[in-house]
C-alpha cells in the first residue's frame, strides 16, 4: 500500500491520535488508523446498545455468576493526565480507556487490544488508578482510606502464540513492600464457535473473522483457499449460534440483528480489498443484513404513520 502524504486535519488528529505513540501515528495513514480503532468502536457500541452482553465475558474471566437482575451502568472513560512531552515541557492530555462498567457495586474495566505490545500492563495500571480515584470516592472513609481498584481484563483480539493467562508487573513501595499487579487476559481467538455458543459469549462474535486475516493474505494459494473456506464456514456457524441464542431467549431479535451487522462490518474492514473473499461474505451476510434494514425501515414508516394520525 502506498503511504498517503497529505496532512491530517485537526478533527482527524483529535479523533484518531488518542494514545498511539507519535512515531506510530506518523507511519499510519488515516485509513489504517480507522481500522486500528475499529475493534474498540465495535466493543463500545455493543456495550452501549446491549450492556448485558458484557456479563458472560466477565463471568468467564472472573469465574462468577451475576444475578439476572443485577444493576449495570456504563461509566465515563476519559481522564486528564499530565505528560512530559518532546523537549521536557508538560502538557495536560486526555487518556481514554475502552470500557468501564459498574455491575452491582463492583467496578469492571475492559480493554481491547489487537496483539501484545509488552507494556500493556503499565497502561492498564495507569487506567485502573484513574478509574479507582474517579469512581471510588464514595467508598472512602475519612479515617481509613480504601482505594477500590477495578477488576480489569485485557481482551486480545488477534491470533496469539502466548499462553499466559495474566500480564503482571511488580510494584515496589517506599515502605519496602512489594505487590504484584496482575491483570487477567482473554484471548478471543482461542474460543471456538461451540465454546462461544455454550458460554453465551456472543459479544465476541464480531471479532472471530480476525483469525483468518494472515492466512487469507498468504502467498500460498492452498493456504488462502483453505482460509477462505474456513471463513465462510465460520460465518455460517456464527449465524446459527446467534439464531439459536434468540430462539432460546438469550438474545432479543434486536440484539441478534445488531451483532450480525457488527460481524458484517468487521468482514468488510478485514477483507474489503479482496474481491473473491468479500463476494463469498456478501452471499452469506447480505440477505440477513438487508432483511434487518428493510424491517427497520418498515417499522420507522409505521411509527411515522401512527404519529401522523
Amino acid at each position: 500500500m502506498q503511504k498517503e502524504t497529505r496532512e491530517w486535519n485537526q478533527e482527524e488528529q483529535l479523533y484518531f491520535q488518542n494514545e498511539l505513540p507519535e512515531e506510530i501515528v506518523k507511519e499510519l495513514t488515516p485509513e489504517l488508523l480507522k481500522q486500528y480503532y475499529l475493534w474498540d468502536e465495535i466493543a463500545k457500541r455493543e456495550a452501549q446498545l446491549h450492556p448485558r452482553s458484557l456479563l458472560p465475558v466477565l463471568e468467564e474471566v472472573f469465574h462468577k455468576k451475576f444475578p439476572k437482575d443485577v444493576k449495570m451502568e456504563l461509566l465515563p472513560t476519559e481522564y486528564a493526565v499530565s505528560r512530559i512531552y518532546k523537549n521536557g515541557e508538560k502538557i495536560l492530555q486526555s487518556i481514554c480507556s475502552d470500557l468501564v462498567i459498574k455491575v452491582g457495586k463492583e467496578l469492571y474495566h475492559l480493554e481491547c487490544q489487537m496483539k501484545e505490545t509488552g507494556d500493556m500492563v503499565l497502561r492498564m495500571m495507569e487506567y485502573d488508578i484513574h478509574i479507582a480515584l474517579t469512581h471510588s470516592n464514595e467508598a472512602m472513609e475519612k479515617e481509613n482510606f480504601t482505594l477500590n481498584m477495578p477488576k480489569s481484563v485485557i481482551l486480545y483480539l488477534g491470533n496469539s502464540q502466548c499462553a499466559s493467562d495474566y500480564e503482571e508487573c511488580t510494584i515496589c513501595f517506599q515502605d519496602g513492600g512489594n505487590y504484584v499487579y496482575r491483570v487477567p487476559v482473554m484471548r478471543v481467538q482461542k474460543y471456538t464457535t461451540e465454546m462461544i455458543g455454550g458460554k453465551h459469549l456472543y459479544m465476541l462474535v464480531p471479532f472471530l473473522p480476525i483469525r483468518f486475516r494472515s492466512a487469507i493474505n498468504s502467498k500460498s494459494e492452498e493456504t488462502r483457499k483453505k482460509a477462505q473456506n474456513d471463513l465462510t464456514e465460520l460465518l455460517r456457524e456464527c449465524i446459527i449460534i446467534l439464531n439459536h441464542e434468540e430462539e432460546n431467549g438469550i438474545l432479543t431479535e434486536l440484539e441478534r440483528n445488531d451483532i450480525t451487522e457488527f460481524l458484517s462490518c468487521a468482514c468488510e474492514h478485514l477483507y474489503g480489498g479482496n474481491a473473491e473473499v468479500i463476494k463469498e461474505v456478501h452471499q452469506i451476510m447480505e440477505p440477513i443484513v438487508w432483511l434487518r434494514r428493510e424491517m427497520e425501515q418498515k417499522n420507522q414508516e409505521l411509527e411515522k404513520d401512527i404519529q401522523d394520525l
